[in-house]
């Protein structure tokens, strides 16, 4: 089926015809667009970073990996990529800089960081109205976080971070070069005329089936999956676009739940915090700042800022990956999942429940993530989230631990132990959770507690890790969570 759609791009209102699931970048250097780059076409370089105007309430513009991310998803929205940054004949603030300090050496990186870069000042300056002056170690970190989410090969990056905190300080002291991308962008109607088709009758060839769906209610969503039970959930897409651009395989049928309001959507009740499964971890992280001020530091481990643009939490879990960095952190806290059939029925899962094996759920066909439910009581206790990886940004875990401690008069009254990366699915260590009830927290009881870990956990070796290593940072990650709720101040953990 041929699917019509408006976008804007670089200020240019693009009539788009496809009967393919193309790739926005694979749409944008088809049409010329050649300054983003295909680097590892997975989502871990950022040479092909553009800019994706972003829905309301949240920050003007996003980044995004555009190697990963579905054309057809973006119908109504608008891109910027390097080639529209600015309408001024200069360049921008940021590619002047760039070359000023030497950032770009081979150049292929360049479009990316240059990218990454704008889209961080844009939200800076959006938020606080003005370029507000920073120290300098604090500019720094947030130029490092700013381009976490991009590789250099050439330059050791030291450049690179010094052209961004350059041109925000320019910005700051003078205004100079800075225009808002809002003005170079255009309000354009949403979705063209899609062409309709009929439901599949028995023995009808299963390719008639529309290529993308935009349902915009649990309704119509449930109506399409119910249409088309070959159909596929797509939110981010941060992991299912890998089965197309790294294994070749095509996607033929699939339903976008960005337009779902109920599944975008956080809230609180006086009992329970709500994160519906389409939400990205950048909307999570903005609505969580006063409850959960905690998930914000860790965030900044999972991922980078265009992934935590797009992934979602429904996605993270329903892959099901043994090493998906939320799932002992919801196990944790008691996280229970909302799941939802195509009838309209729904049901409450434990998140420590949901799990059956590697890459398995409980979820039945016809079934999806519309939530995640965490008790607000979670939020009264002692956590401790630790993620050991090779990289300190933008890494998969090679061991992912979780704690949640309720103590009273020094006696554990209530503990919760959970590990990703050990194991083919993410996994609760009751052991040690009983062991400790009742215990006060000395050196002994930490002591016992990691030699019983030791015992009961039978980790896996792997490309990322030994069993030994893995073993011997669980025990690590449990004796430092122990020792934390017990008053001790360690230094800041900066890889695992």
């Amino acid at each position: 089926m041929v699917k019509k759609l408006k976008i804007d791009i670089n200020s240019e209102t693009m009539d788009i015809v496809s009967s393919e699931q193309l790739t926005l970048l694979q749409y944008l250097r088809q049409n010329g667009l050649t300054g983003t780059k295909e680097g590892c076409a997975s989502g871990d370089c950022g040479a092909c970073t553009v800019l994706l105007g972003a829905k309301e309430g949240e920050a003007p513009f996003i980044t995004v990996n555009s190697c990963i991310t579905p054309l057809l998803q973006l119908t109504g929205k608008q891109v910027i990529t390097v080639e529209g940054l600015t309408a001024d004949p200069r360049l921008h603030v940021v590619q002047q800089q760039l070359i000023e300090k030497h950032g770009s050496q081979c150049g292929f990186c360049t479009p990316g960081f240059v990218m990454s870069l704008a889209g961080w000042l844009e939200n800076r300056f959006c938020k606080q109205g003005a370029m507000i002056q920073a120290p300098a170690r604090a500019l720094r970190t947030e130029v490092v976080e700013a381009i976490s989410g991009n590789l250099c090969r050439c330059t050791g990056y030291k450049p690179i971070i010094e052209a961004g905190m350059a041109a925000a300080l320019e910005i700051a002291e003078t205004g100079s070069r800075f225009q808002s991308l809002a003005s170079l962008t255009n309000d354009i109607p949403g979705q063209m005329d899609t062409e309709q088709s009929e439901p599949v009758a028995a023995g009808e060839d299963v390719k008639k089936a529309p290529i993308m769906m935009r349902p915009g209610s649990l309704q119509e969503l449930d109506a399409s999956l119910m249409r088309w039970p070959q159909a596929r959930l797509c939110a981010g897409g941060t992991d299912l676009l890998l089965e197309k651009t790294q294994q070749g395989k095509p996607l033929d049928c699939l339903v976008s739940c960005l337009e779902v309001k109920e599944m975008n959507a956080c809230s609180i009740s006086e009992k329970a915090l709500l994160i519906g499964a389409a939400a990205s971890y950048s909307v999570i992280e903005q609505y969580c700042q006063s409850i959960w001020p905690d998930l914000g530091q860790f965030l900044k481990r999972f991922g980078s800022p265009q992934i935590r643009n797009r992934a979602t939490l429904g996605g993270n879990l329903a892959t099901a990956s043994p090493v998906g960095d939320m799932s002992p952190l919801l196990m944790v806290l008691n996280a229970s999942v909302i799941v939802r059939s195509t009838q309209g029925v729904e049901r409450s899962i434990a998140v420590g429940e949901f799990f059956k094996g590697y890459r398995q759920t409980v979820l039945n066909d016809g079934e999806y993530i519309r939530a995640v439910s965490i008790g607000l009581e979670a939020f009264n206790g002692f956590r401790r989230f630790f993620k050991n990886s090779k990289r300190t940004m933008d890494d998969i875990s090679t061991v992912m631990g979780a704690f949640y401690l309720d103590v009273s008069s020094s006696r554990v009254l209530e503990a919760r132990i959970a590990y990703g990366g050990l194991a083919a699915m993410p996994i609760r260590v009751k052991a040690v959770e009983d062991f400790l009830v009742g215990k006060e927290l000395n050196q002994a009881c930490i002591s016992r507690a990691q030699a019983l870990l030791k015992e009961v956990i039978n980790p896996l070796s792997d490309v990322r890790a030994s069993a030994d290593y893995r073993s011997h940072m669980a025990a690590s990650m449990l004796s430092r969570a122990l020792r934390e709720q017990g008053g001790e101040i360690l230094p800041a953990v900066t890889v695992g």
